[in-house]
């Protein structure tokens, strides 16, 4: 752990939304920011498959390029139930961003958490979130 004493940002949660949160912010220029993950990215995770729109999240976040050298496999579809028997089906066949993939999900919270590192965050793993103190209007803790 740090030395740092005061984050601007504390992130909760070091999965995608979080660790997306702390590359979007230092590319903001706000920092510090600090990730805190009770996990630490060994555990296996049930995968998933994610849309071809998810190009365009990872190219606004930089990480496009270092995404299509993790090698998931690719995704052409899928077919889902939510509320109801009744299924509901996505075709990429005709999608103009092509195919979407199946996430290896402990492999893929691994590199975006290794990618917040890099983008200037910092990263807490095994760690879990048990309160903080407010400053006093002079700056001192309370």
């Amino acid at each position: 752990m740090s030395a740092h004493c005061e984050y601007k940002v504390v992130v909760l949660g070091g999965g995608p939304a979080g660790c997306a949160t702390a590359i979007r912010l230092n590319q903001h220029g706000i920092s510090p920011v600090l990730v805190v993950e009770p996990d630490c990215y060994e555990q296996s995770r049930v995968g998933e498959s994610i849309p071809p729109d998810t190009r365009l999240l990872l190219e606004n976040l930089g990480l496009w390029e270092a995404f299509q050298c993790e090698d998931h496999l690719p995704c052409l579809g899928s077919c889902s139930a939510w509320g109801s028997s009744e299924l509901g089906y996505n075709d990429f066949l005709f999608n103009p961003l092509g195919h979407g993939w199946h996430l290896d999900r402990r492999r893929f919270d691994a590199f975006l958490a290794r990618s917040s590192e890099t983008s200037g965050a910092e990263l807490w793993t095994g760690t879990r979130f048990a309160g903080c103190r407010s400053p006093s209007k002079d700056g001192a803790s309370l």
